[in-house]
């Protein structure tokens, strides 16, 4: 690569030198533009047999406050990088886990908080890892860095969202002397939800082409979360490159609430939900039942069965849906639709087959081979 740059950088001096010769029998038009001396730098990537190597412009180093927003900026092919979650994926899920290294040494969250950015000389990208890193490792990602001789780094960030009540927080401070070298790490994070509300479309590609549109909905949602994380770290690096690390950390967790509400209606036994299609409105409902001696409970959160020695679950649905009528669709409201359903679950063919042997000689009404 140098032989090919410097030769090609000669014809340019030669290109130059020549012009003001070539430039007395030239006869095109005045208003040619004629460029000036023309740059040429070298490729920051470098593409090697199980990956490649990138080196980050001084501008990127720079700009960048962590380990994780430096590598959001290098567009690292096949990886997905959240700074602000912090969290470092395969774009594809098949290839496996990411395994993210600071100098060959596994790094972690805190660690890539702390890292500074002015240091790092390059990033090493290897998309073919083999077993060497392990299962299931897709992809690893080598952080290499100048090392001072000797040295401290302090920091700290914060990030606020005043819209959704979330904060989060670190602190970090790093410090080494030869070959050895301290590290000590803070992460914080609170977030609340008060009566918010959710929405998820799934389009559905049926086997004739045609699309179905199914909505779910969740609204009143209550979240209070509490995390916070230590982490305290020594390493001594060896004079032939391998490194002893020790680490210490502790983790913290606490959601005292978390409660939400769905589109699904739970009571008497008995599970209910509704939703739009692209045409049609639709309400499902099941019901739970159990034998004698058992208790079948609803709450908010579902139907519990305690106690039981066999349970059926039986379900109807309907929809609005009426070939006969313009648009396809009866007019009839979300009430009439649930009304209809809940008749289904209650009918008398119903009753009929919780006491009717079925193929096997089970009489579900009394979870025995006794007829009833």
């Amino acid at each position: 690569m140098k032989q090919r740059m410097n030769k090609f950088l000669i014809i340019v001096s030669m290109t130059l030198w020549t012009m003001p010769v070539l430039k007395a029998q030239d006869t095109t038009p005045r208003d040619t533009l004629q460029l000036g001396e023309a740059v040429v730098k070298g490729s920051r990537v470098v593409c090697r047999p199980d990956g490649r190597v990138v080196f980050p412009s001084r501008e990127m180093t720079a700009a960048a406050s962590s380990g994780y927003s430096l590598l959001n900026m290098l567009h690292l092919p096949g990886v997905k990088v959240d700074d602000v979650g912090e969290s470092i994926t395969a774009a594809n899920p098949l290839t496996g886990t990411v395994t993210v290294r600071i100098n060959d040494v596994a790094a972690t969250a805190a660690d890539m908080r702390a890292l500074q950015p002015t240091e790092v000389e390059k990033v090493e990208l290897i998309d073919r890892p083999g077993l060497r890193y392990g299962e299931g490792v897709g992809i690893v990602i080598n952080i290499v860095t100048r090392r001072a001789t000797a040295g401290h780094v302090v920091g700290a960030g914060a990030t606020f969202a005043p819209k959704t009540d979330m904060g989060k927080g670190n602190a970090h401070i790093r410090a080494n002397r030869g070959a050895d070298e301290w590290s000590v790490g803070y992460a914080g994070y609170y977030m609340r939800m008060d009566g918010m509300t959710g929405n998820e479309r799934t389009d559905y590609l049926m086997a004739d082409g045609t699309h179905r549109l199914v909505e779910r909905n969740t609204h009143d949602v209550i979240l209070q979360q509490t995390s916070h994380e230590l982490q305290t770290r020594y390493s001594r690096l060896g004079t032939d490159g391998t490194a002893m690390v020790a680490t210490l950390s502790m983790a913290f967790y606490h959601a005292p609430r978390n409660d939400k509400k769905t589109d699904v209606t739970y009571a008497d036994g008995m599970a209910s939900f509704k939703g739009q299609l692209n045409v049609v409105a639709y309400n499902t409902a099941f019901k739970v039942l159990a034998n004698d001696g058992a208790t079948v409970e609803t709450d908010s959160k579902g139907i519990h069965v305690a106690g039981a020695d066999w349970v059926n679950i039986v379900m109807a649905a309907a929809t609005d849906y009426d070939a006969t009528k313009s648009g396809c669709v009866s007019g009839e409201t979300p009430d009439q639709i649930a009304e209809k359903v809940q008749k289904l679950l209650e009918s008398q063919d119903i009753k009929v087959l919780m006491t009717r042997e079925d193929d096997t000689g089970f009489y579900p009404k009394t979870g025995s081979n006794k007829k009833v």
